[in-house]
């Protein structure tokens, strides 16, 4: 048995009492450097044989460079740092070359090309936390400019074209990094298709910021400037958008009329008194009521679009209604055609930076079926997310078993293995005849990859039962902002928290047991028995 001491030996004597007492209350005397490093007098932590690898721009905003270092050149400031590159080589790194405003990367044995500059050296490999490290391109109307960009918060990622990822860095400042705000943005706009259900028509608006809302909803970005290979589009009060290979047109078909009037009478899936009242307004609205006089719409050259297709771009679609004169602006041509509008052509290809996925606001009264039902083909690049089913195990028989060491691993590979998953990756696990329009979101960063194993099984029988999507993912951006990132895919998102399957620590319990999606799921059973 050890006994240990907790309390000091009174002194014998008042006077040598109060000496220690004086003495146990002066701080202790710590080792102390005369000198700091400057490696250490930075705010942020700074690798060894790192240093930061800053953008700048010109004062005029004319040109930019790259440095490594934190030391602007003449005419130029700071603009963004876009992490932290090595001195030196290492495993797996590769040398960052400038030559005449062009970057590329070159093996750190191959000699430097006369006229480059070395910017250090780079990950070639997506390591855990890294950024991407691109070239891209900024497109003016008097030619473009070649930058670097890393990661969504740089401000110059949302406005330019991307060309090649040279490698991969680590973030400077450490990750997180807030995502740049859509005002630093000068060569492109949101370009936002707003619906006026009191007009009867869509509107387009081209400005910096999301649109606040539920009747709004992003088709991509537009340019700011002409240049080589771009068309104006323009729209008029009325709402009428064209370019100059596609004029704008007011072709209505009164024969069409007669028969858009009567059609809410044959929806055999809607309440007869709402059938009614469609058909009411609809006659209505043929006859001259119903129709308030709308606010003119943003008129003139809202931006510019690519002429011809190209990565990271996407076709603008105009359709006509063939009774309310209503121009569409759509990425989805069968949707405007299951909406009863003609398609008039394609107006031109808008960046798909910014641009919101599905189909935007589900009802559009004037519409065929008021838009219920509407198909579409996502057209946005889907990058590094790959959709189908997860790769079976090699023992059906086995189940997924997770133990203490990975729970304690940061990167938890095992985890990440029985999901499916590669660091940095996300999977879609599809309900049976997949178009499901309701989600669960799991994380699986970190450690929490080894807690969102625990019970996966029974996730996916679950979601399976009741005709869920279960979306993975991996990237490090976290629950909530997957969940917000799935709205706009799904109609409804519910959130797994990785540890939400354990009742106690080392202790399992089934997926169908979770107290939210049972709420959830017995208010659907419910409703769908009512």
């Amino acid at each position: 048995m050890i006994r240990a001491e907790l309390e000091f030996a009174a002194a014998a004597h008042i006077a040598e009492q109060a000496a220690l007492d004086a003495m146990r209350a002066q701080p202790p005397l710590l080792p102390a450097l005369e000198h700091r490093p400057p490696r250490w007098q930075s705010t942020h932590w700074l690798a060894l044989q790192a240093r930061p690898l800053v953008k700048h721009v010109a004062v005029d905003w004319s040109a930019y460079c790259v440095t490594l270092g934190e030391w602007a050149p003449a005419g130029f400031r700071p603009a963004f740092h876009l992490g932290a590159a090595s001195l030196v080589s290492q495993p797996n790194t590769v040398r960052l070359l400038e030559a005449e405003g062009r970057y590329s990367v070159q093996p750190e044995y191959e000699p430097l090309p006369v006229g480059a500059r070395s910017l250090g050296f780079v990950s070639s490999a997506s390591l855990a936390q890294m950024e991407p490290l691109e070239r891209r391109l900024l497109r003016f109307d008097d030619g473009e400019i070649e930058v670097l960009c890393a990661g969504p918060a740089d401000p110059h990622y949302r406005e330019s074209e991307h060309v090649e990822t040279l490698g991969w860095i680590e973030p400077y400042p450490i990750a997180p990094r807030a995502t740049a705000g859509a005002g630093v943005r000068r060569t492109s706009r949101l370009l936002i298709r707003r619906q006026e259900p009191d007009a009867w028509r869509h509107t387009l608006l081209a400005a910096p910021e999301p649109p606040g809302g539920e009747l709004g909803h992003v088709l991509g970005s537009l340019l700011t400037r002409p240049g080589p290979g771009t068309v104006p589009l323009t729209q008029d009060a009325d709402g009428r958008v064209s370019t100059p290979e596609l004029p704008a047109r007011d072709e209505r078909d009164p024969l069409a009329a007669a028969k858009w009037a009567a059609a809410p009478l044959r929806w055999d899936d809607v309440d007869p008194s709402e059938r009614r009242s469609a058909a009411r307004i609809r006659a209505g609205y043929l006859a001259g009521r119903h129709r308030p006089e709308p606010q003119p719409a943003p008129s003139g050259v809202l931006g510019q679009l690519r002429r011809e297709p190209a990565e990271g771009w996407v076709a603008l679609y105009r359709a006509t209604h063939p009774v309310t004169g209503d121009h569409f602006v759509t990425r989805f041509e069968l949707e405007a055609a299951d909406l009863g509008y003609r398609v008039d052509g394609v107006l031109g290809y808008a960046s798909a930076l910014g641009a919101s996925r599905g189909a935007g606001p589900q009802t559009i009264h004037w519409a065929s079926r008021a838009g219920r039902g509407r198909r579409y083909e996502e057209s946005l690049p889907v990058g590094a997310a790959p959709r189908g089913p997860l790769p079976a195990p090699v023992d059906a028989e086995d189940e997924y078993a997770v133990g203490r060491v990975a729970l304690a691993q940061p990167g938890s590979a095992a985890g990440l293995a029985t999901l499916g998953l590669r660091p940095g990756g996300r999977i879609v696990h599809e309900a049976a005849g997949g178009a499901a329009r309701r989600a669960i979101a799991m994380t699986a960063d970190g450690a929490d990859a080894a807690l969102s194993a625990i019970g996966f099984d029974d996730v996916l029988a679950q979601a399976a039962e009741d005709g869920w999507d279960v979306v993975v993912d991996a990237s490090g951006a976290g629950l909530d902002a997957l969940v917000e990132e799935l709205h706009g895919s799904y109609d409804e998102v519910f959130a797994l928290p990785p540890d939400s399957l354990l009742e106690c620590p080392g202790a399992a319990r089934s997926f169908a047991h979770v107290e939210p999606y049972r709420r959830r799921r017995g208010e659907m059973l419910r409703a769908a028995a009512s």
